[in-house]
């Protein structure tokens, strides 16, 4: 079983310059996830995204653990 080439994409030229730029800059083939071909405005969305999906990650383990194992109140 071969590898079959991608087919070439066309972009009509009736559309807008700057719409058909940013088709070309999304739809090339580089090594860039689709989420990253934006520029650095991307991978900092991209970080802080991450970051704040792990704070909440943490604010839930703190939370299943105060519940598990809260403090007994003395008689």
């Amino acid at each position: 079983m071969g590898h079959h080439p991608e087919p070439k994409v066309y972009i009509s030229d009736r559309l807008p310059s700057s719409l058909r730029n940013k088709m070309q800059t999304f739809q090339a083939k580089n090594e860039l996830p689709v989420f990253l071909k934006g520029g650095p405005a991307d991978k900092v969305l991209f970080m802080t995204t991450v970051a704040l999906c792990g704070v909440g990650l943490l604010g839930i383990v703190r939370f299943v653990y105060s519940m598990g194992f809260a403090k007994k109140k003395a008689d």
